[in-house]
């Protein structure tokens, strides 16, 4: 039993429940069992206040109906941190609330058996031999509030997890560093595995689908499974869904089945993407004291939005090592879910791709969400996005709202980035395209159609020239399209502008000397951190430290399977 779930059943041990089994009045039953569920909703939520009526409702006759609709509106209340903290916690109170809810109407039950038969003992039973009748049975169901001891989940395969690259398996060996369970780093996984690029997913989406419907198909009958299924099929919504699978996994009888099943659902829920959009999660890096003073900033009618966002990039650019990497894990992830969310996946796709690539300037980048923003029709919906997006565009596109027409303009859009009153016959967020009627020279003008073609035919005659070749200095040929071939220096890449694996690095300062040797054992893969220190992405069994440097003590058998299974 985990010490959570010892604490649980010691309150309801210390806040009279023994008093509650001896008692043979409905009423009283029932007065006491609202405590009860209080004590164990306020330990859920402690935040939240619930009435009287919220308590009657959920001890009443469609305890399903009002119980899903208090559990709904506790979770999309509840912040992205809590969210699965509070979850298991519901889900648990349920199962509690079920067995006291049928308590009660057992109680209801005998006691009107006893009006009927209380001047009449025909039946042999008498009033004190069905009391100890009601105590026993109980006594029975109060065991089942000690759960079973929880298995670990079944693990993985590589076909499963070969989604994952170099920067999801360094975001995963942080997070094994903190000494996770076997469940914490299967739920981990989903989560990385929520937040990768469309294309990235593909590679297992189907392998991992599988992986979820056999486990929870165990657990929660082929019967259930295939209503979720349905649900899915039918576009129905994150709170329709996740209160099915509360219902079914809080029918479950066996204490250990449950709580696997809600462990197996947390992983799967990703994996399906059945996720509330949260867009406070943008923000939830920040500590406690940090969002009280940006709170208290909001609220003063004298401070405007520029004001407290630069205070939000004031504390992210304080941040160091570990700290600033998960807040930028938390800032990229939460930005992508909120395009996703706004905009679409196809956009969100489109966006990921350019920063990964480089093949779209920021200030594009920036302009593109931007004008998406300012194209949503509802007023209240476009300020609230508008608004929301600084944080994206500084940090996660890394925006830092220069003006650059491609000398054709010095002034561009405030909200939108893009450039104004462009000259030279071009348009375009940084009036990089030619209007109507006019084509691109070689020297980058937009000439009349007419004049193009006589230099186009000039060009013809001069055997009109390869693009120009940009290597970063480590390579002289390219395609026709300008791809670099043959990329020297320990440097790969469309412009050579990357080091490959065992190297690290900046291609782009054009020296033979740009990329180094990872200082890991076995050349292993490595990167520049946060703090400008290179760490090895994985250490060998006996080795730890950001190089792998230290040796470590030898673990048991079970603790190198578990550290090396992913």
């Amino acid at each position: 039993m985990t010490l959570k779930l010892l604490l649980i059943f010691l309150a309801f041990q210390s806040t009279g429940y023994g008093f509650w089994r001896n008692s043979d009045d409905p009423k009283q039953l029932l007065i006491h069992s609202k405590k009860l569920i209080a004590n164990e909703l306020n330990r859920c939520s402690p935040k939240s206040r619930f009435t009287e009526e919220d308590l009657t409702r959920i001890m009443g006759k469609n305890l399903r109906r009002h119980w899903n609709a208090l559990r709904m509106d506790l979770l999309t209340k509840a912040n992205e941190e809590d969210y699965s903290k509070m979850e298991s916690c519901l889900n648990h109170v349920h199962h509690h609330l079920q067995k006291l809810h049928r308590q009660l109407r057992k109680a209801e039950k005998n006691g009107n058996e006893k009006r009927s038969h209380r001047n009449h003992h025909q039946d042999g039973v008498s009033r004190t031999e069905k009391l100890s009748r009601n105590s026993r049975s109980l006594d029975s169901s109060t065991s089942e509030l000690i759960p079973h001891q929880v298995e670990h989940p079944i693990d993985l395969t590589q076909k499963q997890l070969e989604w994952m690259g170099l920067k999801e398996k360094a975001t995963l060996q942080r997070f094994r560093r903190t000494n996770p369970t076997k469940w914490e780093i299967l739920i981990k996984t989903g989560q990385i595995f929520y937040h990768s690029r469309k294309d990235i997913r593909k590679k297992s989406q189907k392998s991992l689908e599988e992986y979820c419907k056999t486990n929870l198909g165990k657990l929660i009958g082929e019967e259930n499974l295939q209503e979720i299924k349905e649900m899915l099929a039918e576009s129905a919504t994150v709170e329709k869904i996740e209160a099915k699978f509360a219902e079914i996994v809080g029918e479950l009888t066996n204490e250990k089945d449950r709580t696997n099943a809600e462990h197996y659902g947390q992983f799967c829920r990703k994996v399906f993407r059945i996720v509330h959009f949260k867009p406070g999660s943008i923000i939830q890096w920040l500590n406690s004291n940090q969002k009280m003073q940006i709170m208290g900033m909001i609220q003063d009618p004298n401070i405007g939005d520029g004001q407290v966002y630069d205070k939000i990039f004031d504390f992210y650019n304080s941040t160091t090592g570990d700290a600033r990497e998960t807040a930028r894990e938390m800032i990229d992830n939460g930005c992508r879910r909120f395009i996703a969310h706004t905009f679409g996946e196809d956009v969100e796709e489109e966006i990921d791709v350019a920063l990964q690539h480089g093949n779209s300037s920021k200030q594009q980048l920036a302009a593109k969400l931007a004008i998406h923003g300012e194209q949503i029709q509802d007023d209240r919906s476009r300020k609230l996005v508008v608004d929301s997006l600084p944080i994206c565009t500084r940090i996660y596109i890394g925006f830092d709202y220069s003006c650059e027409c491609n000398g054709k303009s010095d002034e561009c859009h405030p909200s939108t980035y893009t450039c104004i009153n462009c000259g030279g016959n071009t348009f375009g967020i940084q009036c990089e395209q030619c209007l109507d009627g006019y084509q691109r020279t070689p020297t980058g003008d937009c000439a009349n159609t007419e004049t193009s073609d006589t230099n186009r035919e000039q060009e013809d005659e001069n055997e009109k020239p390869q693009k120009k070749c940009e290597c970063n200095g480590h390579s002289e040929t390219c395609s026709k399209l300008g791809k670099c071939l043959n990329c020297d220096d320990n440097t790969d890449g469309d412009r050579c502008e990357m080091c490959i694996p065992g190297y690290y690095g900046d291609p782009r300062a054009g020296t033979s000397t740009d990329c180094t040797p990872c200082p890991c054992p076995d050349n292993g893969e490595c990167q520049v951190n946060d703090s400008g220190l290179v760490e090895c992405l994985q250490c060998p069994a006996d080795k730890t430290g950001i190089t792998c440097e230290k040796d470590v003590k030898k673990d048991s058998k079970e603790e190198k399977e578990e550290r090396n299974r992913f």
